[in-house]
């Protein structure tokens, strides 16, 4: 059971109204009340007693079709008033039995509301507290009196269709019903006094709807209404309703209604008002401060967002240096070809969709199939998340953090920018009305591991434990002021846009020994835990990783409850003219022919190999190229190279130009990072890297390497003075929160994590062992790859050749599964060779061919798969032959259903 926060405080301040149905007075004992049905037949029967049996067959025909309305028009027309009143005094008028359960009115009683408004006719709510006291719409001056002149001590029951005790009051049939809600009034009008009262209720009290159907439309029609008045902008009214009904996101959408869940009807239900009962009890004095109307975003929030999210000043630039720019002058928006079709989407992720003209569900199905079966276009992300939530994964660089900010910022500005390169033609952005007025919390879960509760053993978080972490994480480090008890509201309201950016960054284990636990699983665990409520109520969640940040499970479990995966596009050339053009257009030393200084380096990219114009597919590799083009319009060879001029750029900016200098902070980098990968010296037991660490580990760090290299650090006095200089000036090494480092970005990390690698285990023996040692391990693979690249470029390729070779002899064709890693890593080795434009001798070529084909034939995991499906085209694929008539230029494939494309369409072959 999820009680919302806001719900409690305002019990606490006295502001909810019970509005009670009855199924509160048919729980107090089977069979003592009718159903509406029930009662309608009740009068039939009167009909027939009456000898107007035409009526009553009419009647119990209209109940027979569900036509209630209908029934009920046709039994008071032809009863008249007198005999309806007998049978509704008969029916509702009896005295209190015995054996009566009073359990649930009790416990609503308990939540001691001033006013209860019920459509009941009974005197339930009286047995179960005799100080209440009956309002009906012809009271006047109880009418009067139903806000200022309540007290929870002697509260009002407002029986707004009546009470059996004013037999005049009584309304049963649409034809009374539409004197009450729809007739024009003035003020000599009889229900005047009820309509304006009615209005009043609504627009300004929380309902808290019990036992109530939430099908009478006139009592609905006028909720919608009166949030029609105020433009949508009420605080939302609650529902208690049994487990399985799937009026959530209607109830939301059309009356701001959010529904509280129980399991069963009696015991369950009494539970959860109890403990409604109980919490606000419980509740701290300020309660009575938290702010009426509307959830806002705090103002001061807004602008520290504003700031934090337009930093974007590179490596070895500084402000004063007249280089700075921000995102706002440079930003492009990220591409996504993922497809979805409606009706395949999860009930939580259907119901978790917002308002806005992105937001219509396609008109028929098969017509949704055949789209989604054609080659998927490239989608804006940002529309795509005014759809529903997301987990985003995407390579290193290619934009994840970067959206993650934008869409905060526009999220909670609202505005629309004008840039001074315009948009590309169909790649325009605009926010989707859905995430409008959304209060945007951006966590970058490589900060969030201490607020996580550590348990030995644990591998999983309830929703309650995420959301207390969450909080802990909101009120202790309080961004731009803000804390959680500006975001309950929102959380409640179902307006918040909580960002998760990293799942990666967030370490597999920590802990030593028997106090070993799984922060990345539990994260997951609980967001996926916490996720079906929070995307019930309309709050959207993004979340990203890098691809191997989630194991496919982990990723199905995100699907069911709501968060659709999709995966970042490389940036079409039409977007990498747009950034650059945008990066030196905004720079002022380059501005006056920015765009023509963009083209000319990007047809220098563009005539370069592969490796090096594939690398203007990511943003922030592109960004680097744009950084480096500028200072000298020398461009890199590949990747490695690439990498290697950045750092180099970076340092030369920050420290005088002394090449022994440089070279020792770079070392100093080096060793950290590799620290950070292995744990080594002070978590021996750490498999995959962290991109974060504490102060502590990193003087650890620090201590050992200025132990092993005296000559090069007895500069410093200790471990302390050489953190905080590398911290300080490095650029590359920052305080990422409290007392925690980490680099400005995990792919630096790597980089220079291989270079210390490959500063150690120099020859060809040591670096297989490092390569047979990590490979397995996913988070690993990218430092692999740079660290073969190094290889490559010193001593050179042959080297580089020799070491691969080693590799692939070391793979057992007869079972590629064993060492999928190393075969994926001999696999990008080939690549950076390829793209030496090198004559490779034939028998390596036919090594990686054979691990290829096995894994093929084998059947290993399927995006590994795929991808050494990919090499083999390169090397050249044997399977295929020109000649079609030939049989071997064949395959035999089982006839049945497969899937196509990205998207989850099944046909029949």
């Amino acid at each position: 059971m999820t009680i919302p926060d806001t719900l409690i405080h305002q019990l606490a301040q006295g502001r909810v109204v019970p509005f009670v149905g009855s199924g509160v007075s048919l729980a107090v004992q089977p069979g003592l009340f009718p159903t509406w049905s029930k009662l309608l037949r009740t009068l039939a029967k009167r009909l027939q007693k009456e000898s107007n049996e035409d009526a009553a067959e009419i009647v119990r025909r209209y109940v027979k079709k569900g036509q209630l309305n209908k029934a009920a028009n046709e039994a008071l027309d032809e009863l008249g008033l007198a005999h309806f009143r007998e049978v509704m005094q008969s029916t509702f008028g009896i005295g209190q039995p015995a054996d009566v359960d009073l359990a649930l009115p009790t416990a609503l009683w308990s939540l001691r509301s001033k006013l209860v408004v019920t459509t009941n006719y009974d005197r339930v709510l009286q047995w179960s507290n005799s100080a209440a006291r009956i309002a009906t719409n012809s009271q006047q001056a109880n009418l009067a009196d139903l806000f200022a002149g309540s007290e929870a001590d002697k509260p009002f029951v407002w029986h707004l269709h009546g009470h059996i005790d004013d037999p005049d009051s009584l309304i049963l049939a649409p034809q009374q019903y539409n004197r009450l809600y729809r007739e024009a009034v003035d003020d000599s009008h009889p229900y005047a006094a009820a309509r304006l009262q009615l209005r009043t209720l609504i627009g300004n009290y929380p309902l808290l709807f019990a036992g109530f159907g939430l099908e009478d439309e006139y009592v609905m029609d006028a909720l919608a209404a009166v949030l029609e008045i105020f433009g949508g902008n009420l605080r939302p009214s609650y529902a208690l309703l049994k487990t399985g009904d799937d009026r959530a996101r209607t109830l939301w959408d059309k009356h701001k209604i959010r529904t509280i869940e129980y399991a069963d009807y009696g015991g369950p239900l009494v539970e959860l008002v109890d403990e409604m009962a109980r919490r606000m009890n419980a509740a701290p004095a300020d309660s009575q401060n938290v702010a009426a109307g509307p959830p806002v975003i705090p103002p001061a929030y807004v602008q520290w967002l504003t700031d934090q999210c337009a930093d974007i000043t590179p490596l070895g630039m500084e402000p004063d240096e007249g280089q700075s720019v921000c995102l706002q002058q440079v930003y492009v928006p990220p591409l996504t070809s993922r497809r979805f079709v409606d009706e395949e989407l999860s009930e939580v992720m259907q119901a978790g969709r917002g308002p806005g003209k992105g937001n219509r569900r396609r008109a028929k199905k098969s017509a949704a199939r055949e789209e989604a079966a054609e080659e998927p276009k490239p989608q804006l992300l940002l529309d795509v998340l005014g759809e529903r939530s997301l987990y985003v994964s995407g390579d290193p660089g290619s934009g994840k953090s970067t959206f993650c900010r934008w869409v905060a910022w526009l999220a909670a500005t609202g505005e629309t920018l004008a840039f001074e390169v315009a948009d590309v033609d169909g790649f325009q952005e605009e926010l989707p009305d859905s995430l409008r007025e959304r209060l945007p919390v951006l966590l970058r879960l490589r900060e969030f591991l201490e607020y996580l509760p550590a348990e030995p053993g644990r591998r999983s978080l309830t929703a309650d434990q995420l959301q207390t972490a969450l909080k802990h994480w909101l009120d202790e480090t309080r961004p731009g002021g803000l804390c959680w008890s500006d975001v309950t509201p929102h959380l409640a309201a179902g307006s918040l846009l909580l960002i998760l950016d990293g799942v990666d960054e967030v370490p597999l284990t920590e802990g030593k020994d028997a106090a070993v636990w799984s922060p990345r699983e539990s994260l997951l665990a609980g967001v996926t835990a916490a996720a079906v409520e929070w995307l019930k109520c309309g709050n959207r969640l993004l979340i990203t990783s890098r691809p191997y940040g989630l194991d496919p499970d982990q990723v199905r479990q995100l699907d069911r409850v709501g968060l659709a995966e999709v995966r970042l596009d490389p940036l079409p050339e039409s977007l990498q003219n747009l950034l650059a053009a945008r990066w030196f257009v905004a720079l002022p030393k380059t501005s006056a022919d920015g765009r023509q200084i963009a083209t000319a380096m990007l047809d220098q990219v563009r005539r370069m190999s592969h490796d090096v114009a594939a690398l203007a597919a990511n943003p922030l590799l592109l960004t680097a190229i744009c950084i480096i083009y500028g200072e000298g319009k020398q461009l890199p060879k590949d990747i490695h190279d690439l990498y290697h001029r950045i750092v180099k750029t970076a340092l030369h900016s920050r420290y005088p130009r002394d090449r022994k200098v440089i070279d020792w902070v770079r070392a100093r980098l080096a060793a950290v990072a590799l620290g950070m990968h292995t744990g080594e010296p002070h978590e021996r037991s750490r498999r995959a890297p962290v991109a974060e660490i504490t102060y502590a580990e990193l003087d650890d760090i620090l201590r050992v390497y200025i132990r092993a290299n005296p000559e090069s650090e007895s500069g410093f006095r200790d471990q302390v003075e050489a953190r905080e200089n590398l911290l300080s000036h490095s650029g590359l090494l920052s305080q990422a929160s409290s007392e925690k480092a980490s680099f400005f970005h995990l792919s630096f990390q790597e980089f220079l994590a291989a270079e210390q690698l490959a500063r150690l285990n120099d020859g060809e023996e040591k670096l297989l062992a490092v390569f047979c040692s990590r490979a397995e391990l996913a988070n690993w693979r990218h430092t692999l790859r740079f660290l073969f690249a190094r290889r490559v470029a010193h001593p050179g390729w042959q080297a580089g050749k020799t070491l691969l070779q080693e590799m692939l002899a070391v793979i057992d064709v007869q079972q590629i599964a064993e060492s999928l890693g190393l075969a994926l890593s001999s696999a990008d080795a080939m690549a950076i060779l390829l793209d030496q434009k090198l004559d490779l001798q034939r028998e390596l070529l036919a090594q990686l061919r054979e691990v290829c084909l096995a894994s093929i034939e084998q059947g290993v995991e399927l995006n590994s798969r795929v991808e050494l499906a990919r090499m083999l085209g390169r090397v050249g694929d044997p399977r295929v032959v020109d000649d079609l008539s030939d049989p071997a230029a064949w395959v035999e494939v089982s006839a049945g259903t497969y899937r196509v494309g990205d998207a989850e369409i099944k046909k029949e072959y």
